[in-house]
């Protein structure tokens, strides 16, 4: 129940973040943000966040990208919490990605395209990764998840990438990973 509940207000999220994937309200530090209110069940508002997002341009981001957990705007500070639909999507130069443990949603296509992107690590709480998420990164070697419990992954979100891809999971956590659906058939590493 607690499962369904939290997938059905991620999926419920990314719907809205979807409508338009590539408008922005701040750039920091070199990455681009749209800022987002959590909708409360039976109404009101809850947390204000940000999400990463792209500018429509395929080379927005490149080289070694490490994203903030917090981000302060105008006086506000923000928890970065969602990596939007194709916000890296393209990006030919970008070879490596460090996301904050404050991450818990990747949109679909949010990595794919990336020819050069080698290594990408996932926080602990993680709690979804869309289709296609990873779909054409050649060069990708290593997924590295911290998260020790198996978390919702959308059929096709490591699509179309290469066979010798790596992805760890934390030490003693393969079983729990394999015993979930949706990562059964999916080589695993600890």
């Amino acid at each position: 129940m607690k499962r369904t509940f939290i997938f059905s207000v991620l999926t419920l999220a990314l719907v809205m973040f979807c409508q338009n994937v590539f408008a922005y309200d701040y750039y920091v530090n070199g990455i681009y943000y749209r800022k987002a209110t959590q909708q409360v069940p039976g109404g009101g508002c809850g947390e204000t966040y940000l999400i990463v997002v792209n500018n429509d341009d395929p080379n927005t981001y490149s080289g070694d990208v490490i994203i903030p957990e917090t981000e302060t705007i105008n006086g506000e500070t923000y928890r970065v919490r969602y990596i939007a639909s194709e916000a890296f999507y393209g990006c030919i130069n970008l070879t490596s990605v460090v996301l904050p443990s404050t991450i818990v949603n990747i949109g679909y296509h949010a990595f794919a395209d990336c020819h050069l992107l080698k290594t990408i690590d996932l926080p602990e709480g993680m709690g979804q990764i869309n289709s296609n998420a990873f779909s054409f990164c050649y060069n990708l070697d290593y997924i590295f998840i911290h998260s020790t419990e198996p978390f919702f992954l959308w059929d096709d979100a490591f699509a179309d990438i290469n066979d010798h891809v790596h992805i760890v999971v934390p030490c003693n956590c393969i079983e729990a990973f394999e015993a979930t659906e949706e990562w059964q058939g999916i080589q695993l590493y600890d």
